[in-house]
């Protein structure tokens, strides 16, 4: 408390001195410098947790854009496997076909 006193005594006697000045110095006999230490921490880790919140409403909003989509997603999905399943179809009665034209080339080219 002394210190305080002598400070406060010594900032109204010298005006060369800024408010800045004696605010550190005045922090230093008080030990204050911890708090600043730990009001810098605080702040570097809120930025932290902010910038991780960002992230996680930026994740959530695509999530909840995927979500929406799920009925469309599904309706072109089925209308993807029976586009696939009538392409087989075909694939296989042109498979057939073609043994069967190989059959005839085969046939055709033995000798008579």
């Amino acid at each position: 408390m002394n210190a305080s006193f002598f400070l406060q005594a010594k900032r109204t006697s010298s005006p060369s001195r800024n408010p800045l000045t004696v605010k550190r110095i005045l922090s230093s006999i008080l030990g204050l410098e911890v708090w600043e230490i730990y009001k810098q921490r605080v702040i570097e880790r809120r930025k932290g947790v902010e910038a991780e919140i960002f992230n996680l409403d930026g994740r959530t909003a695509e999530i909840n854009t995927e979500l929406s989509e799920e009925q469309a997603r599904t309706e072109r999905l089925q209308a993807l496997q029976a586009d696939l399943k009538h392409l087989a179809k075909a694939r296989k009665a042109q498979e057939q076909l073609l043994e069967q034209a190989r059959k005839v080339d085969a046939t055709l080219a033995q000798p008579a």
